[in-house]
């Protein structure tokens, strides 16, 4: 019972992280007209976040490979994502 609840709320976590990088790039595009970020730092930014989802998949590796996965999989992405923009 006790394992259920930390994996439930573990998924809370990640999901909550997860919301938050997104509203976080929702307003570097919407602000960024406004205010001139540097190409640096919305690089800096998203390998920031793809540091953060290999923490993850290490980190989630033995507890729950279904995090671990949709971790690898979003860092992946966005590995890729920095790689077309650069």
């Amino acid at each position: 019972m006790y394992e259920k609840e930390n994996t439930a709320r573990e998924w809370k976590v990640y999901i909550f992280v997860f919301l938050f990088m997104i509203v976080c790039a929702a307003a570097i595009v919407i602000g960024g007209e406004k205010i001139r970020f540097n190409q640096i730092v919305l690089r800096g930014f998203d390998g920031f976040i793809s540091f953060v989802l290999l923490a993850n998949v290490l980190y989630f590796w033995r507890r729950s490979k279904g995090i671990a996965f949709f971790s690898g999989v979003f860092a992946v992405l966005n590995f890729m994502m920095v790689i077309s923009l650069s």
